[in-house]
């Protein structure tokens, strides 16, 4: 296993993520969203262009397919392993388990994770030795902000909406928007926890029923949240990433070059942490980036590609070249 080959790794990951999530049975249906979502562009792999869905759903010779998965009773069921249990069981790296004993030191991280678990990577990691990192890695380009909602009222939200994504429930929650409103009773089926590392903020990602639309939402903002036993929502997580990455993703990247002066390479990463992304060398300190975004998200995206000054040159698409030429010519005339 060529671990940092791109290639090798993202279909390693893809057929991991898939026979653990296979362990209590998937649909045909449910697995095409998977391979969609998690495979290249490119469909058709190998010297006899043969597609990765068709091999894992065993659509050829038995020589040639790829016989990680078992069809019983409509369902793929993993050909190793008890059914109700991962087959693909994490293994820590000694990289991976240096970095998590670093950030174990941070008691925002602990918070986050609960005693339970922390006392058990304590233990695990107890004899693994200290390599201190953190005192040779120094923060830049983040935005400061007040802390005064790191509470434990902030951490058991956190671990409240973990585990209604763990279990796949609904919640009922409070939420305050930037201009002091205050909404009651909101219901939504939370589907992600992202952090940005650029102002530290959690934020949440979650489907809201009544509007029957995906929203974005500040975890300090939310309060008296309550884990809902029964379902209000028709659609599954699966229809609904799908769904999202059908009408709601950018049907092409921002593509822009980027010239790596005055640390520009590392404020672009942080500034765009929270977004897909890919980058090559093109030159000599000079970088062609990717950006993928959900079209909400399009008007940040182009406020962070100006916050970094004259380094970017800005490729395609057109018409968001047209407007950050706009916005440019705008903030001239002023």
């Amino acid at each position: 296993m060529e671990l940092f080959h791109e290639n090798k790794n993202r279909y390693f990951s893809l057929v991991s993520k898939i026979l653990n999530l296979a362990s209590n049975g998937l649909n045909e249906s449910d697995l095409k969203i998977l391979i969609a979502d998690g495979e290249y562009e490119e469909k058709l792999i190998g010297k006899d262009f043969e597609s990765f869905e068709g091999l894992l759903l065993n659509k050829y010779t038995k020589e040639n397919n790829l016989n990680l998965l078992k069809l019983e009773n409509k369902k793929y069921y993993p050909v190793i392993g008890k059914n109700g249990f991962n087959p693909v069981p994490i293994r820590f790296t000694n990289i991976e388990k240096q970095w998590l004993k670093e950030l174990l030191k941070d008691s925002n991280f602990r918070n986050l994770l609960g005693d339970k678990i922390c006392v058990i990577l304590d233990t695990e990691l107890e004899e693994l030795k200290d390599m201190n990192m953190t005192s040779i890695i120094e923060k830049t380009n983040v935005v400061k902000r007040n802390n005064n909602h790191l509470n434990e009222g902030y951490y058991n939200n956190f671990l409240k909406i973990l585990n209604a994504i763990k279990e796949d429930k609904e919640i009922v929650y409070d939420n305050k928007d930037k201009f002091g409103n205050e909404y009651k009773g909101l219901r939504g089926l939370p589907l992600k926890i992202e952090h940005c590392m650029k102002d530290e903020i959690i934020r949440i990602s979650l489907y809201f029923i009544e509007e029957n639309r995906p929203v974005m939402i500040n975890l300090h903002t939310l309060s008296n949240i309550k884990i809902k036993e029964d379902k209000e929502c028709n659609l599954t997580k699966l229809e609904i990433f799908k769904s999202l990455k059908d009408k709601k993703y950018c049907t092409e990247p921002i593509v822009f070059e980027l010239k790596d002066e005055k640390e520009a390479m590392e404020r672009c990463f942080m500034s765009f942490s929270s977004f897909e992304r890919t980058a090559r060398v093109i030159g000599e300190n000079l970088y062609e980036i990717k950006i993928y975004y959900y079209t909400f998200d399009e008007d940040e995206v182009i406020r962070r590609i100006l916050s970094l000054g004259h380094f970017v040159k800005v490729i395609e698409p057109a018409r968001i070249r047209k407007k950050i030429i706009d916005r440019l010519v705008l903030a001239l005339e002023l």
